[in-house]
């Protein structure tokens, strides 16, 4: 090459493109005391166009940031500050080392959580259930059991004090009836975990106790 100036382009990268918000849907009211789970919708293959996400969240008492690397991010209610009967604003930015775009939307939601302690969700008598395992505390089998009064989609997730998703049990369509999982916690530590059942308008969690 000569002595001068030289231009470079690179156009391996596709163009950024803004995500979509699906969860917590826009004016949602939050039952959980514990638990908030965001999702979106991806923009492209991480692994051929590295980039990752910022989940905004602003509201009374709260506006922050939280860098995640997938398409949905489970956070303790406790850890934000989130005040009871306050509705929030949320939104994704999507990065990479040199650009950025939020999402085409700002969704709200209400942070209204109607039952204090463990046993937290949306109550809901005679329909749906999520039972006490047993044993508890266990090591290092236990038994989960819940009711469906309705055919639809059930996710079953464990999580640590973090909020840390550790297991997925149940991610599947279910029939309606009496349903039994059995948990191997073989791979944790001992220690406080939490399990939480999820419906479509549904949602409820316990606590459980690894001891090695």
């Amino acid at each position: 090459m000569q002595t001068g100036t030289w231009v470079f382009r690179f156009n391996g990268l596709a163009p950024r493109r803004p995500v979509s918000l699906l969860q917590p849907a826009d004016g949602d009211s939050l039952f959980s005391p514990h638990f908030i789970t965001f999702r979106w919708t991806d923009v492209a293959d991480r692994n051929a166009d590295p980039h990752y996400f910022h989940l905004r969240i602003m509201g009374p008492g709260l506006d922050t940031a939280i860098r995640a690397s997938d398409t949905t991010l489970t956070l303790l209610t406790n850890t934000l500050g989130f005040q009871q009967n306050s509705t929030y604003d949320w939104s994704v930015i999507t990065k990479d080392e040199n650009s950025a775009i939020a999402s085409a939307d700002t969704f709200q939601f209400v942070f209204n959580p109607t039952v204090t302690g463990v046993h937290g969700g949306r109550e809901q008598a005679g329909t749906y259930k999520l039972e006490p395992n047993y044993p508890n505390p266990f090591n290092p089998l236990t038994v989960i059991r819940y009711s469906l009064y309705a055919e639809g989609h059930v996710s079953l997730r464990v999580f640590d004090v973090l909020g840390e998703e550790v297991a997925t049990l149940v991610n599947d369509d279910e029939v309606a009836g009496s349903h039994t999982v059995e948990f191997d916690a073989t791979s944790l530590a001992s220690g406080m975990y939490f399990y939480r059942l999820e419906t479509p308008g549904f949602s409820e969690t316990r606590k459980m106790v690894v001891m090695k």
